[in-house]
């Protein structure tokens, strides 16, 4: 119907409450630091569940108390929580992620070149050939072919016969193989008889005593210039001279189908190559005979001149293996992959890659390929981060071109994890370098922090402050429990050695460590149970728990709320003996226990402070879990206008969401006029001041009356008489 007023009538309009609704933070996120087997280091990585974390950071192991207490996180989380995994290894200067130790694995894959048939002469050009000299060969067996190798010198003999009317001093100039400088033959009257009647004979001697690279004689009475070099490059060529017009030698050139038959080089045996079908000639010191067809046999003939060197046998085709073809390394630096061989082996089509670690096949790829354009292509397939390996990365080295993988074992060594001289600081990290704890800065909605198996003052005291400073109190510290302690050994720890009782309302610690069913005989021995940190079971523990409605606000304690998955037992008996928790637990230590009849399960809730606001564990996880979840549902009011409009619209949307909590149990009452206040007031006895309105400041504070878990139960048995009325009284114990 119309909105408009026009006729007389009633019109509905909605309007918006100008309540915004605020999410719940995640509670359930957890980062871990620590060794692992593999993995990138110093950087976070998410891992949703164990089989996340496998891939990445490797296998459950002794060594890795990192692998344990996720193990022990996921296995408690059932599936409602998620893990941030930094892995560490020792730095040099942990304020330069670069000085990270470690080392991957190295390896090399050998390809197998196929080489046509050859056969090299055994004697390097130039070869110093006769005229009507052969090559002979046969291809593949068939009809022999060949070529002949033909030369003649170039021959200048003088026009006329002796004698010659010379004078003292004629010259002659002779351009000998196409010289560009000629040779300037001097006649001088010394050599002859009388120089002005030279005879052929005397003209001769005085040419061959001044031309080198040629022969002069006499004939038909005049006198001859014979070049030494046969074939097309010979030539006697008269450029000038004083007697060159009265001896008349004309010019001469060679002939042949090699430019010197004495000095024959490969490539003039290129030049004239079209005849043997079937082979090449590549240039070489050494002539070389290589066969066009991959398949095809080569041989000389006995007919070819001995002077090549040439063998008369067959030749055929081989295969030669190119070593560090493709160079293999752990995707990762660390020992692992030193267990690894890299296996190629003959496939359905072509050949396959295996990874194999102490003869077990960890990744296969099948029809791999040296082809870059092939999408079997070698580094396409094991190198791609959707389905390629986990373990170890390749690099073609394209040293030759499309020549398939040599079937081979190639082992990888070298790997080292980069743990010698670790201490508590590579753990710690640095803010400037991004390393260990600090390498969690990114991961936004980091809810708790566990480091598995590293139990020492430096460590927890650094968790602590990175929670609550660094973090701003937005992280729980769940800290690590020191091994073989007994009850006054653990409470000599936190009151005296690493000084953490009423230290902060910002972690807990737990004792003692617990056992669970060895998980892997081959890593951890025959042993029926083994014993690790429970850091990261109880860390999994409150991510179930806070899956539930208000969970976050509930003590994860208790045989209903704390029970522990995987636990077959602990560490010592000691935390059995009530005697024993009444010692550790008025010093904050959360005592870990079982009954008769009971499960394995968490029997205290206290933080390592009771001088704070919030002493319990559900206490403080839920004020950080309101805080930060206030944080960023209140995120909308930078760069509104600070009014009176505004403020109440804080208080609005915020009341909206504490009263959701008071009904999941946040608070210790269900009347939201004593479970929670909220505080936007302005004006002059206000929070919000002018002076604090004009600084860009709006102020809400809000009060919180959290929940408070109960400890201890009190039974009181009081005797009645037959009759049922009471008498006397006797109360027992807590």
């Amino acid at each position: 119907m119309s909105q408009l007023l026009l006729a007389s009538k009633i019109i509905v309009q909605e309007e918006s409450s100008g309540v915004r609704g605020i999410a719940g933070a995640a509670t359930n996120v957890c980062g871990a630091v620590g060794v692992a087997e593999r993995g990138p280091i110093g950087k976070a990585i998410l891992c949703s569940g164990l089989p996340d974390f496998q891939n990445t950071f490797g296998r459950i192991l002794p060594s890795s108390e990192l692998s344990q207490g996720v193990l022990g996180f996921f296995l408690n989380a059932a599936g409602n929580g998620s893990l941030w995994v930094v892995r560490t290894v020792h730095y040099d200067d942990v304020s330069n992620a670069k000085t990270a130790h470690g080392q991957s694995a190295t390896g090399w894959l050998s390809v197998t070149q196929h080489v046509p048939a050859a056969v090299v002469a055994a004697n390097h050009a130039p070869y110093a050939l006769n005229d009507g000299d052969a090559l002979v060969v046969s291809v593949g067996g068939a009809k022999d072919v060949g070529i002949a190798f033909h030369g003649t010198a170039a021959v200048s003999v003088a026009a006329a016969a002796g004698p010659y009317v010379l004078a003292d001093g004629e010259t002659l100039l002779v351009a000998l193989d196409g010289a560009p400088v000629p040779v300037q033959v001097t006649l001088a009257a010394h050599s002859f008889a009388s120089v002005a009647a030279a005879t052929a004979a005397e003209v001769a001697a005085a040419l061959a005593a001044q031309l080198h690279g040629a022969t002069c004689d006499v004939s038909n009475g005049a006198p001859r210039i014979t070049s030494g070099t046969r074939g097309t490059a010979s030539a006697v060529q008269i450029t000038g001279g004083t007697a060159a017009a009265i001896l008349h030698f004309p010019n001469a050139a060679g002939t042949g189908n090699v430019p010197n038959l004495g000095a024959v080089a490969v490539a003039d045996v290129q030049a004239l190559a079209a005849p043997l079908t079937g082979v090449s000639v590549p240039a070489g010191a050494a002539l070389t005979l290589s066969a066009l067809s991959p398949t095809a046999t080569v041989q000389v003939r006995a007919a070819t001149s001995a002077v090549f060197g040439f063998d008369v046998a067959a030749h055929g085709p081989t295969d030669v293996v190119i070593p560090k073809a493709v160079a293999v390394t752990g995707k990762d630096p660390g020992a692992y992959a030193n267990a690894f061989r890299m296996v190629v082996q003959p496939g359905r089509t072509g050949v396959d890659l295996l990874t194999v670690e102490n003869g077990v096949t960890q990744d296969t790829f099948t029809n791999v390929s040296m082809d870059p354009t092939s999408p079997r292509y070698i580094e396409t397939l094991v190198n791609s981060a959707q389905s390629g390996s986990m373990l170890v990365a390749v690099k073609d080295q394209r040293l030759v071109a499309g020549c398939p993988l040599a079937v081979q074992s190639a082992p990888l060594a070298g790997g080292d994890n980069g743990l010698a001289g670790l201490t508590d600081i590579d753990f710690i990290g640095s803010q400037t370098g991004k390393t260990g704890l600090q390498a969690l800065n990114t991961v936004q909605d980091l809810a708790m922090l566990i480091v598995p198996g590293r139990a020492t003052p430096d460590i927890h005291n650094a968790m602590i402050s990175y929670c609550q400073l660094d973090r701003g109190g937005s992280v729980f510290p769940i800290l690590a429990t020191p091994a073989g302690m007994s009850a006054q050994d653990i409470v000599n720890y936190v009151s005296t050695t690493a000084h953490l009782e009423g230290s902060s309302e910002f972690g807990a610690i737990f004792w003692p460590r617990v056992q669970i069913a060895n998980p892997s005989t081959t890593y951890f021995g025959n042993a029926e149970n083994v014993i690790m940190d429970p850091s990261g079971s109880i860390a999994g523990l409150f991510a179930n728990n806070d899956t539930k409605l208000g969970g976050v606000y509930q003590a994860s304690a208790g045989t209903e709320s704390g029970v522990l998955v995987g636990v077959v037992g602990y560490e010592t008996d000691e935390c059995l003996d009530e005697t024993m928790r009444d010692l550790v637990y008025p010093h904050r230590v959360n005592p870990l226990t079982t009954g008769p009849g009971q499960p394995y399960y968490v029997d205290g809730c206290y933080t390592l402070s009771a001088n704070g606001d919030f002493g319990f564990i559900p206490q403080r996880r839920g004020v950080s879990f309101i805080e930060k979840s206030l944080k960023v549902g209140l995120d909308w009011v930078r760069h509104k206008n600070n009014t009176a409009a505004l403020r109440a619209r804080v208080s609005r949307t915020a009341y909206s969401f504490l009263y959701t909590q008071m009904t999941n149990g946040a608070f210790a009452s269900t009347n939201p006029t004593t479970a929670f206040s909220i505080d936007v007031s302005d004006g002059a006895g206000g929070l919000n001041t002018p002076a604090v309105i004009a600084s860009g400041m709006l102020l809400a504070e809000f009060g919180l009356a959290m929940s408070t878990p109960a400890e201890f139960g009190v039974v009181r048995i009081r005797k009645l008489t037959a009759n049922g009325t009471q008498q006397g009284s006797s109360s027992s114990s807590q």
